[in-house]
């Protein structure tokens, strides 16, 4: 051994790294630097080997927090009816409208995190402070980090040793211990509406308006609530670009408790925030017996995000305009532009799927409980499907419940629409939230109403289980771990997918709007840089070792996958003839044209034990 070899050994073993070229001797540089790398592997095997010798082992807990899946990147809209959230949302129902909510309700129950960023996985004991925040702590937040992969435990029946979400009372009982308002204890009544003021009636000396404020009054049809304390910002001349002093730095509204929007509706508290802008609890002063609460989804002051708001109002008012709507999807109100800012108006629910496994600690739901959230969930997406539209944003986030005032009944509403399309309309984006994200969007092939289906699936077994049925880093480690569930798709689904791919383009170039030369560009563009084309041959087979090395520069946990090493029912620990194991399987599927339909899942023999 020469004496840059001791001095590398000594230094590595005292924890130091050497640079290249440190210790002398007659190496170059880049010998060195190899020299040492060998030298580091070696050493650290060794010791790494040591360590887990002495070291206790430890059993991972399935109750462990989750990361949460990322939202998708250009529609990540949730209004939650909380207001019910995951970025997509919201018509009025009847004998809803009335049911008193206090201003301490259930917020969102996670933030919007960036594409490719996991969310902070709380803690249990963080759960109340998480659903009910309170004065700005002074402890340090929780780091980011992905959620280490939880072994599920090895008998089923353990799995929720107390039983508190057996039933449904059992989840009343969980509601009510973090807050009885998330309970609807509305009952019929006769809604006695506040008479407006006009413009010259209002008393504007007896409040602290701004002159900005004063002109707005002067120009307000309706008056029905002005705050008697002073809550808006002063109007500068020179903040033209900060909306004269409404919004921040990023273009959102400035939520101030007490404030008025519309001078109709005061700001209770705020639900929750993403990229489309901020959700408030508001209080409708137009109603005056019984107190009214909605939630309010205050869209960034942006011409893009504007313009997807749109959409989704469009949506609502097309879902909800029929002579019997669904009982499933959250009710639209009204929708207003309010200084800059595109504001919809929903119905107030109680809590999301994600809240609910949050505060039953990740133990997941009874199967009796599942099969009915499953078969209201699967209405809601049967409704809109059969107005031609698809969600494209289905996962715990944008599933809410509302709980019946007797405690022994629950709805489910579906919520969020602000990424929905026409069934007809192709897209090349991204859509849906990684999690839960079909095979053919995450390859890049066209997609259709099942992906919907997938999403349901992914929902259901999480719901089950407690934790994400596939949870990837990215597109390509998400696609290893559907390679691990479902092995590799058969070379004809490949083909099929490309092919109608390529239809779709092909089409297109005849759009006397989009030239030729467009037309190719799409197609290099987007075909040929997809997932499709470039991990499977041209025999559609998966070709390994090139997937090998996407797997290696993508941010992933695992780089190694094994070809159905993780089925359905290994994955949620049932027998495979079970009927749960059954009905998932008939929504997680490489080929989209193999999915059930919400129609047949309906008469699946789960639904009918």
């Amino acid at each position: 051994m020469d004496l840059q070899d001791s001095f590398s050994r000594i230094n590595l073993a005292q924890g130091k790294q050497v640079p290249p070229g440190a210790a002398g001797g007659p190496l170059s540089e880049s010998t060195n630097y190899n020299f040492m790398r060998a030298t580091t592997s070696s050493l650290q095997k060794k010791v790494d080997y040591k360590r887990k010798r002495t070291e206790p082992k430890t059993v991972p807990s399935a109750a462990t927090p989750r990361a949460r899946s990322p939202s998708q990147p250009r529609h990540p809209l949730r209004l939650l009816a909380e207001p019910r959230a995951a970025k997509d949302t919201n018509n009025a129902p009847k004998t809803q409208l009335h049911q008193p909510v206090s201003p301490r309700k259930l917020t969102k129950s996670r933030s919007i995190p960036a594409m490719g960023h996991a969310a902070v996985a709380f803690a249990s004991q963080d759960v109340f402070s998480r659903l009910y925040p309170g004065p700005p702590s002074r402890t340090r937040p929780m780091p980011q980090q992905a959620r280490p992969p939880v072994t599920p435990p090895a008998s089923r029946p353990t799995r929720i040793p107390s039983g508190p979400s057996q039933k449904v009372s059992d989840l009343t009982r969980v509601f009510a211990k973090f807050d009885r308002d998330v309970i609807d204890t509305s009952h019929e009544a006769t809604l006695e509406m506040k008479t407006p003021l006009k413009p010259h009636e209002a008393n504007v000396d007896s409040h602290q308006l701004t002159i900005y404020e004063r002109g707005e009054l002067l120009r307000c049809k309706s008056i029905y609530y002005i705050p008697t304390a002073r809550h808006g910002a002063p109007v500068r001349d020179n903040t033209e670009s900060l909306n004269y002093g409404f919004d921040d730095i990023g273009g959102n509204y400035i939520i101030r408790p007490g404030d008025h929007i519309d001078y109709r509706y005061e700001i209770c508290s705020t639900l929750g925030t993403g990229s489309f802008g901020t959700v408030v609890m508001a209080r409708d002063h137009k109603i005056t017996a019984p107190p009214r609460y909605v939630a309010i989804k205050i869209i960034k002051n942006d011409l893009q995000w504007s313009l997807q708001s749109v959409r989704e109002i469009k949506t609502l008012k097309q879902l909800g305009s029929h002579d019997s709507p669904s009982d499933h999807i959250l009710a639209y109100i009204d929708h207003f532009n309010f200084r800059s800012h595109m504001c919809i108006v929903t119905e107030l629910l109680s809590v999301n799927l994600y809240s609910l496994l949050e505060m039953i600690e990740f133990r997941g739901l009874a199967l009796p409980l599942i099969r009915d959230l499953a078969h209201q969930l699967i209405s809601g997406v049967q409704f809109i499907h059969k107005n031609s539209i698809i969600h494209c944003d289905i996962k715990p986030e944008n599933i809410m419940l509302r709980l019946g005032s007797e405690g022994s009944d629950f709805t489910v509403k579906l919520i969020d629409f602000g990424t929905s399309c026409p069934r007809d309309e192709i897209s090349f984006t991204y859509i849906q939230s990684r999690y839960y994200r079909a095979p053919e969007v995450i390859l890049g092939a066209t997609y259709g109403p099942a992906i919907d289906m997938w999403s349901i699936g992914c929902v259901l077994a999480e719901m089950y289980t407690g934790y994400p049925l596939l949870a990837g880093k990215s597109e390509v480690e998400q696609c290893g771990l559907i390679l691990e569930l479902l092995g590799p798709p058969r070379p004809g689904t490949i083909i099929g997918y490309r092919r109608s791919l390529q239809r779709s383009v092909q089409k297109s170039a005849f759009n006397p709007e989009q030239s030729f030369s467009q037309a190719g560009l799409v197609n290099d563009r987007q075909l040929k840089r997809t997932l499709l084309f470039k991990i499977f041959d041209g025999q559609g087979r998966l070709n390994q070792g090139i997937f090998a090395q996407y797997l290696a520069n993508a941010p992933a946990t695992k780089r190694h996958f094994k070809p159905h090493a993780r089925p359905v029912a290994a994955s949620v620990q049932l027998p495979p003839t079970h009927p749960f194991v059954s009905l998932l399987a008939r929504m997680l599927t490489w080929e989209a044209a193999e999915r059930a339909t919400p129609d047949e899942l309906l008469t699946h023999a789960f639904f009918q034990q």
